[in-house]
């Protein structure tokens, strides 16, 4: 279709509503000069029949032409057939690293040098050490399992490939890296999703269980049986959580997921966003790094020049960053503006309050970040999230659902958000041409951009330390001190 990018990862199952858009500088010339914003695709109602694995192009293209990238991590077996990934130090040059004090010093406040948006192999150094190290949302699990036993995700560089024991049975996650043991074909092409009750590797047919397990090797000898033990050569496992109705994958020796989480589980079980099914979901396309995308999140300092309609529903000048607290999310309250029951179109609300949702609660929009990829705003009503998928060092995808009660019309919330979103990826494409001009230089953070502050801090940790954490007690330590243990 003209003006889209096809993502089968971001295709759910039972999903009300989606389509995809482009948001590239090119294409939002297009929009103004004639609506290359419009939905671009139908929208489908209850479960789709279940999706063949099919062979197909690579969802995210990782470009390697631009710099010399290094090789990936090399892995090591660990216990229970996990892999651990080997750690490089961060590839930042002398005078690059010397910067981020500029970034962790309370005094100074200043923004992250241009390489870190820029450069090829910083790029694939934070999807390797920096998002491999963590817990990356992939997913709602009703959208990547319901119907199906298995799907493949990208999880930072990884494939992996989700299973459950069966279509009904979404409380047994489990998740494996995506490559056959044998000569290492992929198991399932990204986005892919199948009913079979095994494993099965498209090249030789080694056949796996869904926990994992050899069952087979296809026409091996006597002697391959007598001297391969198929105990040694299952699918490498990979930690998943599921919370609050999202699906996690932790590839190299993750946090315990509840340090990852801490406070925020309080913040957000009011909204129960586990028992609101996803009512419409856009992708975006944006031409900008995926930190470009997350720093501009956490401020509304923007919002009366870049976002009027926004600034009619809520007051942007009291948007608020929680200080000290648990676990690897930052953001904040910001409150309804007068007479607003909800950030929607007009301000009115799209439906009763959530059950949850207490007095004060109903006067604000909670916003925050899960480090590293998932955004979420809780309104009195509904739920808006983003979850963002690095593509390239200048380009991310962005996955941005409404999650609301059954049968709810959230058309007034999409027409708001929409709009906010492609102001904002014009914006932030400008600000990724800007960091990569020779004229850019660190600049200072005001009171107003404290999420920033924050988050900036956290990278600038993340490249000294080699783990991304917004932890409030590793933000106290010296930096080039380990997070955790």
């Amino acid at each position: 279709m003209d003006g889209t990018q096809a993502h089968p990862e971001a295709q759910p199952r039972g999903v009300a509503h989606r389509h995809e858009v482009d948001a590239s500088p090119a294409a939002i010339d297009d929009e103004q000069a004639g609506g290359r914003f419009a939905a671009t695709g139908t929208g489908t109602t209850g479960h789709e029949p279940t999706l063949a694995a099919a062979p197909g192009p690579p969802v995210h293209p990782r470009p390697r032409s631009a710099g010399a990238i290094p090789p990936p991590p090399t892995p090591i077996a660990g216990a229970s057939g996990t892999v651990r990934l080997v750690r490089r130090p961060s590839p930042l040059p002398p005078a690059a690293r010397a910067e981020l004090a500029a970034v962790l010093d309370p005094a100074a406040g200043r923004t992250l040098p241009g390489i870190l948006y820029t450069d090829p192999d910083v790029f694939a150094w934070e999807l390797a050490a920096l998002w491999g190290g963590t817990w990356v949302c992939v997913g709602r699990l009703d959208d990547l399992l319901a119907g199906v036993t298995q799907r493949a995700v990208r999880a930072g560089e990884a494939l992996v490939v989700l299973t459950t024991p069966g279509p009904a049975d979404l409380d047994a996650v489990r998740a494996f890296h995506g490559v056959c043991r044998h000569r290492g074909h992929e198991l399932l092409t990204e986005g892919s999703a199948t009913d079979r009750p095994r494993i099965v590797c498209p090249y030789h047919s080694w056949t796996f269980g869904l926990d994992g397990t050899l069952v087979r090797i296809a026409r091996a000898s006597a002697v391959d049986e007598a001297t391969l033990d198929r105990t040694d050569w299952g699918l490498l496992a990979v930690p998943v959580e599921v919370w609050r109705g999202w699906v996690f994958v932790g590839l190299d020796d993750p946090p315990p997921f509840g340090d990852h989480i801490g406070e925020l589980d309080d913040i957000v079980a009011p909204y129960d966003p586990a028992t609101l099914p996803v009512a419409h979901r856009i992708v975006y396309d944006v031409a900008a790094n995926w930190k470009v995308v997350a720093a501009n999140y956490h401020e509304c300092y923007h919002c009366p020049t870049v976002h009027p309609e926004l600034s009619r529903v809520a007051d942007p000048d009291a948007d608020e960053s929680v200080p000290a607290g648990r676990g690897d999310w930052i953001g904040g309250p910001m409150p309804l503006a007068d007479g607003a029951e909800t950030l929607s179109e007009t301000g009115a609300a799209l439906g009763p309050r959530l059950p949850g949702v207490d007095d004060e609660a109903a006067r604000r929009v909670w916003l925050g970040q899960l480090l590293p990829n998932l955004f979420v705003a809780a309104h009195p009503d509904h739920l808006v999230t983003h979850r963002t998928v690095p593509l390239a060092p200048d380009r991310t995808l962005v996955e941005c659902d409404w999650l609301a009660p059954a049968g709810t019309d959230v058309s007034g919330s999409v027409a708001l958000w929409d709009r906010v979103n492609r102001q904002d990826w014009e914006i932030v494409a400008s600000v990724q041409r800007g960091v990569a001009d020779p004229g850019y230089r660190p600049g200072p953070l005001l009171e107003a951009e404290a999420s920033v502050r924050r988050y900036e801090q956290a990278v600038a940790r993340a490249h000294l330390t080699g783990r991304l954490s917004a932890d409030r007690e590793a933000a106290d330590r010296p930096a080039g001190t380990p997070l955790r243990a």
